[in-house]
């Protein structure tokens, strides 16, 4: 039976009492800022648990298979049966095996004899809408949340280079940053003059510029979070742009082009410009333009130290699958560094200068399932100069 909107609205409100008093001392798990990724159901379903440590009494189970888990190795644990004869705690190996298996939480929920009533029955209405919202999220969502889930469990600081996949058992714990939801319309004006009015003034860096920005890990993959921190954004300089019209380049570049290119060419090279350099034609196109980079030119960077080498190969064993929702967040990341489309093709920055520091904080509006169409994507198709930035 199809659950009404009265129905649905009083389930979220009951799961929304229930969540306010939850002790203030429990590590957090899901975050207001997660619900941009999950349904109402996955939402709520993930708030019926809390963090657990694996204790020496875990390792007696059915299928005998904790024998190798460290004692304080983060799990997951029904809320309603902690404590008691039998409670059920869920401990995976990586983050991977979480989300290939995580359908044996909501199944406990729902029939676990300590879990109320009212509780179990708000859920069943929230699951009627589950489908609905699903198709409305970014593919690749879901992932990102249980990547972030699994940082949480084990005590992984956002920004933390360690691999996310195995994580180590104890780890000191840092707050994650909030993420704001929205920030205010900019307009990005067709001269020079008007844009410089748009922000205060920038200094300009003499050190360089990575593509990374310290919400990567919370959003992308290690694949993703390891190559953006081999590239570097720069300027098309005089030089640079003179050099390619004389080379017969077919990619017609300006002064002042924002391009993407080899961060460790870029420190141990005097070349202009080659293979290890590339001028994407808007911000959308930078999430290809890094995989085409990777594959034309890191795998056989000649600049590579034998560390950075063994380093990459690591890499690039791991996930790369391109989603729609990485690739959203590519173009909000480029924007916190100042990065627009320009109305004459090409990428700029605004007052023409770029900055290691973050400006602007992470935009995320453009996640979220009820958001409406992107402006920047209007500007896009229509020639309008308007953009969020």
């Amino acid at each position: 039976m199809t659950t009404t909107d009265a129905s649905f609205q009083a389930a979220i409100k009951l799961l929304s009492s229930l969540d306010e008093i939850v002790e203030a001392s429990e590590e957090p798990l899901v975050l207001p800022e997660d619900k941009l990724l999950l349904t109402d159901y996955f939402y709520f379903v993930n708030k019926q648990l809390k963090l657990c440590r694996f204790t020496e009494s875990d390792r007696k189970t059915r299928g005998g298979k904790r024998e190798t888990i460290e004692i304080g190795f983060g799990g997951l644990e029904c809320r309603h049966c902690a404590g008691s004869s039998g409670s059920r705690k869920f401990f995976w190996s990586d983050v991977d095996r979480l989300a290939n298996s995580f359908a044996e939480i909501p199944a406990h929920i729902l029939k676990c004899r300590k879990c109320p009533e009212n509780v179990k029955q708000s859920l069943a209405d929230l699951k009627q809408r589950h489908p609905e919202q699903m198709a409305r999220l970014p593919r690749g969502s879901q992932k990102v949340f249980f990547r972030r889930m699994w940082k949480r469990l084990h005590n992984t600081a956002i920004g933390d280079e360690a691999d996310v996949k195995t994580a180590p058992s104890a780890r000191t714990q840092q707050p994650s940053p909030s993420l704001p939801s929205k920030l205010p319309d900019v307009k990005l004006s067709a001269t020079k003059e008007e844009q410089s009015e748009a922000v205060s003034s920038r200094p300009a860096s003499t050190t360089q510029i990575l593509l990374a920005i310290p919400q990567d890990s919370e959003w992308l993959s290690d694949f993703d979070c390891s190559l953006r921190k081999m590239v570097e954004v720069f300027h098309a300089t005089r030089e640079q742009v003179d050099e390619l019209i004389r080379r017969g380049a077919a990619q017609r570049i300006k002064e002042g082009q924002i391009g993407i290119k080899c961060a460790c060419c870029s420190r141990n090279s005097d070349k202009i410009l080659g293979d290890e350099s590339i001028f994407p034609v808007s911000l959308e196109s930078i999430q290809a333009k890094v995989r085409e980079l990777q594959v034309q030119h890191f795998e056989k960077c000649p600049n590579f130290s034998k560390h950075e080498r063994e380093a990459y190969l690591q890499i690039i064993k791991g996930d790369s699958v391109v989603t729609p929702a990485s690739r959203k967040y590519y173009v909000a990341a480029a924007k916190t560094l100042g990065l627009f489309d320009s109305p004459d093709g090409g990428i700029e920055c605004l007052r023409g200068q770029l900055t290691s520091s973050v400006r602007f904080p992470l935009d995320t509006s453009e996640f979220s399932r009820k958001r409406p169409s992107s402006p920047l994507a209007e500007a896009g198709k229509e020639g309008h100069k308007i953009a969020k930035i």
